[in-house]
């Protein structure tokens, strides 16, 4: 597995804040909660930052590259 995107995270090291460039100012940087930043890039976890005031809204968008054998099984987890 892969991650493409958010550009510039997949090369961030973990606790480092990743600046998006985005309007919005979100940032994103590897780690589990707010707290926790240790292992977030080993185990695939990462963390948003940024302001959404009332009636707006924002779209966070990850994208990974994951390659399977054609006949792997899916199963999709959900919290």
């Amino acid at each position: 597995m892969f991650l493409k995107g958010p550009e510039g995270l997949a090369t961030a090291e973990d606790g480092v804040e990743v600046d998006l460039e985005r309007s919005d100012g979100f940032k994103v940087k590897w780690g589990r909660d707010l707290e926790q930043t240790e292992n977030g890039k080993k185990e695939g976890k990462f963390v948003w930052y940024g302001t959404i005031h009332p009636g707006e809204e924002a779209i966070l968008v990850s994208e990974w590259d994951v390659r399977a054998p054609v006949d792997a099984e899916w199963r999709v987890k959900s919290r």
